[in-house]
């Protein structure tokens, strides 16, 4: 029988039985050059996906070597399809796409080594109850091809959210398609293995969800993103090991707010690209080493808003996990914030950020390690209840304003080994409030330790005492503004318990400042038994020590206290005189010549 005699018995019998009925009947068999046998449909030989061909034959490339297509031309197509598909049905051979091909209710098959060449415009969708299993081998992929090799010629691949279960892409190269919004579209979910994205219009993959299992996916040459997930379901199973390079964007976009489930994020071998801020939700969100987050313009991750959930960034001292900004300004992007119902599992091991407004506030008690700020707007941010125990190396450098900032009882539970650089003033921020009530009381209300952490901290403000506060020997409190003062009162006690060798320093900045009107100031329902100053170096005040009940100073030196180093009370409350408190004086020393009074005692 001669082509021209199966031709027409082939149109004869889809006159009679259908389309559907005789997908797979006829094929086109190709022989080798050298007279051996009959090729595989679509393949002429056993190279991988991939890979080049074995010993002995040159193979037909895999979806990844495929640049172009071989087949092209859907004239003598085996079978020509358009319109609803609605029964269970097979495709092999050459397949002429036209219009817009619906699967509903129904399963189409695409056997080994099938070429569907795409008309202008056309689509293949799977909608309610469909679904696709295109199963390609490495020996013989399904290609999905344009008629013309032009970037958008036809729509391409799409999967609704209404699809059943089991569409499989595997062993797939979709070239030429993207007319609209992507090559390949998962709105429901769909099995990837060894897919190839060529030459698509506008993005690569658009997805909501992939599969379990799902594997090396590639996308080269889309005039948009490689890749755009529009949910978090999508994250986990994302098909990594492929290449995503070569596109107009070389990145996986982020295009959604929320994490309603678990999301782990490896590293695709492109950046992420946050586009808008991502907020909440209680699926538990990680990160592995290695992966790079660029942010747009003024977008955040916001993890533990109104819903506990944790963040793990699992970075490695080689493979850090990268946020910065897609411009390199300081501010560029908002930062990472970690609000109350954040889990306390929560870790952030091996991590840079860069470009940020608040490069980290954190309102909830997780741990740090080994973590880079770099060249950020404005100061890490720790509000109470303060880090995890045991957190260590916190690096900030080339800060635009200052550089870390501790509110409240967070103070107590700063990482151990901070290092500081290149910042407008290498110092921690001490504060006890905030533009923001979210954050509560502020204040140290709350039993703890200020601890020497290697450098100084800045009193931003006044802060209000009321616990058992003490402060370690070997710390330096700083203060540069008229109200940077420690107030001690309502049952509170201070104590800085410095020694000979390691002294407890309050003095000015080295640069200009203004002096505070008194850098410590005891009330008078202060505890007067449990305050206490030690070994403590004060100066650059107008008043240095200002006390409204007797308390014990001893070994303490006072310096540049332009009006008194130590003024007390006689009056406030009333009983005390001038004795009571120089009774619990001693060992101390003044440098007269620089301050304005030594010791003053009287009604104030």
């Amino acid at each position: 029988m001669t082509w021209l005699d199966g031709e027409a018995l082939r149109r004869a019998l889809l006159g009679v039985f259908g389309v559907g009925s005789l997908v797979g009947a006829f094929t086109t068999v190709s022989c080798s050059e050298d007279g051996g046998g009959a090729a595989p449909p679509g393949g002429l030989g056993g190279a991988p996906l991939g890979g080049a061909g074995g010993e002995g034959g040159g193979g037909r490339p895999g979806p990844e070597e495929a640049i172009g297509c071989e087949n092209r031309n859907g004239d003598g197509a085996d079978v020509v399809a358009r319109g609803a598909i609605e029964e269970d049905t097979t495709w092999s051979g050459t397949v002429r796409l036209e219009g817009s091909v619906t699967v509903t209710g129904a399963v189409l098959e695409i056997a080994e080594g099938t070429d569907i060449i795409a008309a202008p415009g056309a689509e293949l969708v799977v909608g309610e109850g469909g679904a696709l299993v295109a199963a390609g081998s490495a020996k013989a992929a399904v290609r999905f091809c344009g008629a013309r090799e032009a970037a958008g010629f036809w729509k391409g691949l799409r999967v609704e959210g209404s699809a059943g279960t089991g569409t499989e892409l595997s062993y797939v190269l979709v070239a030429d398609a993207g007319e609209d919004e992507g090559a390949l579209l998962l709105e429901g979910a769909a099995l990837v293995k060894n897919l190839s994205v060529q030459n698509s219009g506008a993005d690569g993959v658009r997805a909501a969800a992939f599969a379990e299992g799902s594997a090396r996916l590639s996308v080269k040459g889309a005039e948009g993103a490689a890749v755009v997930l529009t949910h978090a379901a999508a994250v986990s199973p994302f098909p990594v090991g492929g290449n995503l390079t070569g596109n107009g964007d070389d990145a996986v976009r982020l295009r959604f707010e929320t994490v309603p489930v678990d999301a782990t994020f490896v590293d695709p071998g492109v950046p992420y690209v946050v586009e808008e801020s991502i907020q909440g939700g209680p699926g538990a969100i990680r990160i592995e080493a290695g992966a790079r987050f660029l942010f747009e313009e003024d977008t955040a991750l916001v993890v533990g808003f109104k819903e506990e959930q944790s963040l793990t960034i699992a970075g490695t001292e080689e493979s850090p996990v990268i946020f910065e900004g897609v411009e390199h300004t300081p501010g560029f992007f908002q930062g990472l914030f970690l609000r109350e119902e954040t889990l306390s599992s929560s870790t952030l091991s091996h991590l840079v950020i860069r470009d940020g407004s608040t490069p980290l506030s954190t309102s909830a008690a997780v741990r740090l390690d080994d973590v880079l700020f770099e060249g950020n707007q404005g100061p890490v941010a720790f509000y109470p209840p303060g880090l995890a125990p045991g957190s260590s190396g916190v690096t900030v450098r080339g800060t635009a304003g200052f550089p870390l900032a501790a509110y409240g009882v967070a103070a107590y539970q700063l990482p151990e080994q901070i290092l500081l650089e290149d910042n407008q003033q290498d110092v921690v921020l001490l504060r006890d409030s905030s533009p923001s009530p979210l954050f509560g009381d502020l204040t140290l209300n709350e039993s703890g330790t200020i601890r020497d952490v290697g450098v100084p901290y800045l009193v931003a403000e006044t802060l209000d005492v009321s616990a058992t506060v003490t402060v370690a020997a070997g710390v330096t409190l700083l203060g540069q503004w008229a109200d940077s003062s420690l107030r001690v009162y309502d049952g509170g006690a201070l104590v800085l318990e410095g020694t000979a060798d390691r002294p407890i320093v309050l003095g000015p900045p080295d640069r200009t400042f203004t002096r505070p009107a008194s850098f410590i100031t005891v009330e008078a329902t202060a505890s007067e038994e449990d305050t206490r100053l030690s070994h403590v170096a004060l100066s650059g005040a107008e008043t240095c020590l200002t006390l409204h009940c007797p308390v014990q100073v001893a070994d303490s030196s006072f310096a540049d206290c332009s009006l008194y180093a130590i003024r007390g009370n006689t009056t406030n409350p009333p009983g005390h005189t001038a004795g009571d408190y120089t009774a619990l004086m001693s060992g101390n020393t003044f440098d007269s010549a620089s301050n304005g009074a030594d010791e003053s005692y009287g009604a104030f």
